[in-house]
Protein backbone atom coordinates (compact mmCIF):
# COMPACT_ATOMS: atom_id res chain seq x y z
CA UNK A 1 0.00 0.00 0.00
CA UNK A 2 1.22 3.01 -1.00
CA UNK A 3 -0.32 6.08 1.88
CA UNK A 4 2.88 8.09 1.98
CA UNK A 5 1.89 12.11 1.46
CA UNK A 6 -1.40 11.26 1.32
CA UNK A 7 -3.84 14.39 1.75
CA UNK A 8 -7.12 14.49 3.68
CA UNK A 9 -8.91 17.64 2.51
CA UNK A 10 -12.75 16.89 4.03
CA UNK A 11 -14.50 14.24 5.78
CA UNK A 12 -15.59 13.03 2.55
CA UNK A 13 -12.08 12.07 1.30
CA UNK A 14 -10.91 10.88 4.64
CA UNK A 15 -14.23 8.35 4.73
CA UNK A 16 -12.96 6.47 1.36
CA UNK A 17 -9.32 6.77 2.42
CA UNK A 18 -9.86 5.27 5.64
CA UNK A 19 -11.95 2.58 4.19
CA UNK A 20 -9.34 1.74 1.59
CA UNK A 21 -6.59 1.75 4.41
CA UNK A 22 -8.39 -0.53 6.72
CA UNK A 23 -9.50 -3.06 3.30
CA UNK A 24 -5.30 -3.22 2.74
CA UNK A 25 -4.33 -3.82 6.80
CA UNK A 26 -6.56 -6.34 7.00
CA UNK A 27 -5.79 -8.58 3.16
CA UNK A 28 -3.36 -9.09 0.31
CA UNK A 29 -4.94 -6.17 -1.70
CA UNK A 30 -2.20 -2.98 -2.82
CA UNK A 31 -4.23 0.04 -3.51
CA UNK A 32 -2.37 2.95 -4.22
CA UNK A 33 -3.45 5.17 -2.76
CA UNK A 34 -1.58 8.56 -4.17
CA UNK A 35 -3.71 7.61 -7.12
CA UNK A 36 -6.64 7.75 -5.01
CA UNK A 37 -6.14 11.32 -3.82
CA UNK A 38 -5.47 12.56 -7.24
CA UNK A 39 -8.32 10.98 -8.52
CA UNK A 40 -10.32 12.86 -5.41
CA UNK A 41 -8.71 15.85 -6.04
CA UNK A 42 -9.62 16.03 -9.89
CA UNK A 43 -13.18 15.03 -9.30
CA UNK A 44 -13.24 17.82 -6.64
CA UNK A 45 -12.00 20.56 -9.63
CA UNK A 46 -14.92 18.84 -12.03
CA UNK A 47 -17.55 18.92 -9.67
CA UNK A 48 -16.76 22.60 -8.20
CA UNK A 49 -19.65 24.91 -7.24
CA UNK A 50 -21.86 21.65 -7.85
CA UNK A 51 -24.42 20.56 -5.11
CA UNK A 52 -27.13 17.86 -4.77
CA UNK A 53 -30.50 18.29 -3.63
CA UNK A 54 -30.07 17.86 -0.23
CA UNK A 55 -27.37 20.42 -0.38
CA UNK A 56 -24.00 18.59 -0.03
CA UNK A 57 -21.16 19.17 -2.34
CA UNK A 58 -21.75 16.88 -5.25
CA UNK A 59 -18.82 14.83 -4.84
CA UNK A 60 -19.84 13.62 -1.96
CA UNK A 61 -21.56 10.96 -4.14
CA UNK A 62 -18.97 10.02 -6.48
CA UNK A 63 -16.76 9.17 -3.31
CA UNK A 64 -19.98 7.28 -1.60
CA UNK A 65 -20.04 5.71 -4.80
CA UNK A 66 -16.36 4.38 -4.54
CA UNK A 67 -16.95 3.17 -1.09
CA UNK A 68 -19.81 1.24 -2.17
CA UNK A 69 -17.24 -0.05 -5.07
CA UNK A 70 -14.92 -1.09 -2.39
CA UNK A 71 -17.66 -3.47 -0.92
CA UNK A 72 -17.52 -5.53 -3.95
CA UNK A 73 -14.19 -5.00 -5.73
CA UNK A 74 -10.94 -4.15 -4.59
CA UNK A 75 -9.83 -3.54 -8.09
CA UNK A 76 -7.92 0.02 -7.73
CA UNK A 77 -9.22 0.81 -11.44
CA UNK A 78 -12.53 0.31 -11.13
CA UNK A 79 -12.71 2.17 -7.26
CA UNK A 80 -10.96 5.20 -9.36
CA UNK A 81 -13.75 4.67 -11.92
CA UNK A 82 -16.37 5.26 -9.18
CA UNK A 83 -14.76 8.46 -7.98
CA UNK A 84 -14.75 9.91 -11.63
CA UNK A 85 -17.65 8.36 -12.97
CA UNK A 86 -19.53 11.68 -13.25
CA UNK A 87 -16.81 13.99 -14.58
CA UNK A 88 -17.76 13.31 -18.19
CA UNK A 89 -21.26 13.71 -18.08
CA UNK A 90 -21.26 16.72 -15.56
CA UNK A 91 -18.35 18.77 -16.63
CA UNK A 92 -15.81 19.86 -19.35
CA UNK A 93 -13.50 17.21 -18.82
CA UNK A 94 -13.15 15.08 -22.02
CA UNK A 95 -12.28 11.30 -22.25
CA UNK A 96 -8.77 12.17 -23.57
CA UNK A 97 -7.83 14.03 -20.48
CA UNK A 98 -9.19 11.15 -18.62
CA UNK A 99 -6.85 8.79 -19.66
CA UNK A 100 -3.71 10.71 -19.96
CA UNK A 101 -4.48 11.36 -16.31
CA UNK A 102 -5.53 8.14 -15.45
CA UNK A 103 -5.07 5.79 -18.06
CA UNK A 104 -7.30 3.85 -21.17
CA UNK A 105 -8.76 1.61 -18.74
CA UNK A 106 -10.45 4.29 -16.09
CA UNK A 107 -11.59 6.05 -19.09
CA UNK A 108 -13.10 3.25 -21.29
CA UNK A 109 -15.00 2.58 -17.35
CA UNK A 110 -15.74 6.12 -17.11
CA UNK A 111 -17.16 6.48 -20.45
CA UNK A 112 -19.26 3.56 -20.60
CA UNK A 113 -21.24 4.35 -17.12
CA UNK A 114 -21.63 7.95 -18.81
CA UNK A 115 -23.18 5.78 -22.02
CA UNK A 116 -25.41 3.82 -19.61
CA UNK A 117 -26.61 7.62 -17.69
CA UNK A 118 -27.26 8.98 -21.20
CA UNK A 119 -30.31 6.01 -21.77
CA UNK A 120 -32.03 7.09 -18.60
CA UNK A 121 -34.31 9.99 -20.44
CA UNK A 122 -36.08 7.07 -22.13
CA UNK A 123 -35.73 3.64 -20.87
CA UNK A 124 -39.31 2.83 -19.13
CA UNK A 125 -40.52 3.77 -23.29
CA UNK A 126 -38.74 0.31 -23.65
CA UNK A 127 -39.20 -3.14 -22.87
CA UNK A 128 -37.26 -4.51 -20.26
CA UNK A 129 -35.64 -7.20 -22.71
CA UNK A 130 -34.16 -4.00 -24.72
CA UNK A 131 -33.61 -1.75 -21.44
CA UNK A 132 -31.55 -5.21 -20.48
CA UNK A 133 -29.70 -5.92 -23.81
CA UNK A 134 -28.76 -2.18 -24.45
CA UNK A 135 -26.51 -2.69 -20.41
CA UNK A 136 -25.37 -6.09 -21.28
CA UNK A 137 -23.91 -4.66 -24.79
CA UNK A 138 -21.75 -2.40 -22.62
CA UNK A 139 -19.51 -5.48 -21.82
CA UNK A 140 -17.55 -3.82 -19.07
CA UNK A 141 -18.55 -5.56 -15.66
CA UNK A 142 -16.81 -2.72 -13.45
CA UNK A 143 -18.61 0.18 -15.88
CA UNK A 144 -21.69 -2.14 -14.53
CA UNK A 145 -20.84 -2.45 -10.87
CA UNK A 146 -19.57 1.32 -10.74
CA UNK A 147 -23.32 2.22 -12.13
CA UNK A 148 -25.02 -0.18 -9.68
CA UNK A 149 -23.13 1.11 -6.97
CA UNK A 150 -24.55 4.55 -8.16
CA UNK A 151 -28.00 3.73 -8.12
CA UNK A 152 -27.71 2.13 -5.06
CA UNK A 153 -26.27 5.48 -3.43
CA UNK A 154 -28.76 7.63 -5.45
CA UNK A 155 -31.65 5.46 -3.75
CA UNK A 156 -30.13 5.37 0.00
CA UNK A 157 -30.14 9.36 -0.71
CA UNK A 158 -33.51 9.94 -2.06
CA UNK A 159 -35.41 11.56 0.36
CA UNK A 160 -34.19 14.82 -1.08
CA UNK A 161 -36.25 13.91 -4.39
CA UNK A 162 -40.11 14.70 -4.98
CA UNK A 163 -42.46 12.01 -5.03
CA UNK A 164 -42.80 11.34 -8.39
CA UNK A 165 -39.29 11.29 -8.97
CA UNK A 166 -38.71 9.20 -6.52
CA UNK A 167 -41.39 6.47 -7.82
CA UNK A 168 -39.51 6.46 -11.26
CA UNK A 169 -36.54 5.71 -10.24
CA UNK A 170 -38.13 3.11 -7.94
CA UNK A 171 -39.82 1.95 -11.27
CA UNK A 172 -36.64 1.83 -13.26
CA UNK A 173 -34.27 0.24 -10.37
CA UNK A 174 -36.52 -2.69 -10.02
CA UNK A 175 -36.82 -3.06 -14.17
CA UNK A 176 -32.88 -2.53 -15.25
CA UNK A 177 -30.81 -2.34 -12.03
CA UNK A 178 -32.17 -5.35 -10.19
CA UNK A 179 -31.66 -7.93 -13.26
CA UNK A 180 -28.64 -6.44 -13.64
CA UNK A 181 -27.25 -6.64 -10.05
CA UNK A 182 -28.65 -10.85 -11.03
CA UNK A 183 -27.14 -10.89 -13.71
CA UNK A 184 -23.76 -10.02 -12.23
CA UNK A 185 -24.48 -12.25 -9.71
CA UNK A 186 -24.11 -9.62 -6.80
CA UNK A 187 -27.19 -10.40 -4.75
CA UNK A 188 -26.11 -8.58 -1.84
CA UNK A 189 -26.48 -5.42 -4.27
CA UNK A 190 -29.77 -7.11 -6.15
CA UNK A 191 -31.67 -7.49 -2.66
CA UNK A 192 -30.79 -3.93 -1.48
CA UNK A 193 -31.84 -2.27 -4.08
CA UNK A 194 -35.10 -4.59 -4.49
CA UNK A 195 -35.66 -3.58 -0.84
CA UNK A 196 -34.92 0.50 -1.05
CA UNK A 197 -37.38 0.45 -4.50
CA UNK A 198 -40.42 -1.50 -2.57
CA UNK A 199 -39.96 0.86 0.35
CA UNK A 200 -40.30 3.99 -2.26
CA UNK A 201 -43.08 2.35 -3.72
CA UNK A 202 -44.97 1.59 -0.59
CA UNK A 203 -44.48 5.03 0.80
CA UNK A 204 -45.89 6.50 -2.29
CA UNK A 205 -48.56 4.08 -2.64
CA UNK A 206 -50.15 4.54 1.00
CA UNK A 207 -49.37 8.76 0.39
CA UNK A 208 -51.67 8.62 -2.64
CA UNK A 209 -54.45 7.01 -0.84
CA UNK A 210 -54.16 9.31 1.75
CA UNK A 211 -54.16 11.69 -0.66
CA UNK A 212 -57.17 10.35 -1.75
CA UNK A 213 -59.42 10.30 1.22
CA UNK A 214 -57.77 12.99 3.50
Amino acid sequence: MNSSNVVINDSYAENLVNKLKNICKNSNVEINLLSVQEAIIFAKECHKGQFRKSGEPFYSHPLAVAELVADYSLDEISIISAILHDTLEDSSITFSKIAFRFGEDVAEIVDSVTKISSRSNYKLKLKEEQILEKLYNINNNSAILVKLCDRLHNLQTIDSLSHSKKQKKALETIRTYVPLAKYLGIKDIEEKLSRLSFIILEEYKLRTINEMYL
